[in-house]
Parts: C-alpha cells; sequence; structure tokens
C-alpha cells in the first residue's frame, strides 16, 4: 500500500513538473512572439516615418527651385 502511494506521488509529481515545463515553454514562446510582433511594427513604423520625411524633403527642394526661377 506505501509503495502505491509512493508510485501515486511520484507521478503527480511528474505531471506537475511536465505541465510547469508546457507552461513555461508556451510563456517564453508568447513573449519571442510578442518580440517580434514589436519589432516588425518599429520597422513598419520607422519606413512609413521615412517615407513621409522624403516626401516632406522632396516637396521642399520643388519649392525652392520654383522659388528660384
Amino acid at each position: 500500500m506505501t509503495e502505491r502511494i509512493l508510485k501515486a506521488i511520484e507521478q503527480a509529481v511528474q505531471a506537475y513538473n511536465q505541465t510547469e515545463d508546457q507552461a513555461r515553454r508556451f510563456y517564453t514562446q508568447a513573449n519571442e512572439q510578442d518580440e517580434r510582433s514589436y519589432k516588425q511594427a518599429e520597422k513598419q513604423a520607422q519606413s512609413k516615418l521615412t517615407s513621409k520625411l522624403m516626401k516632406a524633403y522632396n516637396q521642399a527642394v520643388t519649392n525652392q527651385k520654383k522659388k528660384l526661377k
């Protein structure tokens, strides 16, 4: 009987450890995905800003050229 109790406790501990490992892996994967999403959003924002700055610069150059004519 004592062996059965010890075996049941051991199985319960193993199941707990497996669940904890799975939860840790899931959490790590979620954090990595969030980090990738953040970096992608940051790149898109930088790209849009660069595009708008270039458009503004080109418009300013065009306006300056018109004034010089």
